[in-house]
């Protein structure tokens, strides 16, 4: 396992997961699931802050990243279905999500995540989904091959079990 993007055929990796879009159609690929995202923060971080009531007050905090040095722009549906897009500079990028979750459950500040890796952390009370009234564009979890290989049983079952265990989740 490695979260980093691994270039199947030169690793000779049977099989990735991959969240988002995919750049490279020159791979088989089967969507596993559609995981919705969330704006999160601790409880402690708003009780020093405060809570963001649209998305204008974004720019007012701290902003942890995921793999987006510098400038990174989150594009929310609203209410009424119009989108907005707010140009955010990051105080912290971590190189994995496991990291941006870290550090918004120690207080650091706010980020966007899916509900797979923060599930446990909302359900807890660790995290606090904010501006519900507004929607991030979801994210596809998905499963790569290289093509032109045959795809071992250890991989289709594994991609199997994914797609199960992925089915409702979230």
């Amino acid at each position: 396992m490695a979260d980093r993007r691994v270039d199947l055929i030169e690793e000779g990796v049977d099989l990735a997961i991959r969240l988002g879009a995919l750049d490279d159609s020159s791979f088989v690929s089967r969507r596993l699931a559609t995981a919705p995202r969330y704006i999160v923060a601790s409880p402690g971080y708003i009780a020093r802050r405060g809570a963001p009531t649209s998305p204008s007050d974004l720019a007012g905090h701290e902003i942890i990243a995921d793999r987006a040095p510098g400038k990174t722009v989150w594009t929310l549906k609203g209410p009424q279905g119009g989108e907005t897009s707010v140009r955010l500079v990051a105080r912290l990028v971590a190189t994995s999500t496991e990291g941006v979750v870290a550090a918004v459950v120690a207080g650091l500040g706010l980020a966007t995540a899916s509900a797979f890796a923060c599930r446990a952390e909302l359900k807890s009370g660790h995290l606090v989904q904010l501006l519900t009234g507004y929607a991030l564009p979801p994210i596809d979890v998905q499963a790569i091959m290289p093509t032109g290989r045959r795809q071992s049983g250890k991989a289709r079952a594994f991609v199997e079990y994914l797609a199960e265990a992925l089915s409702g989740a979230t």
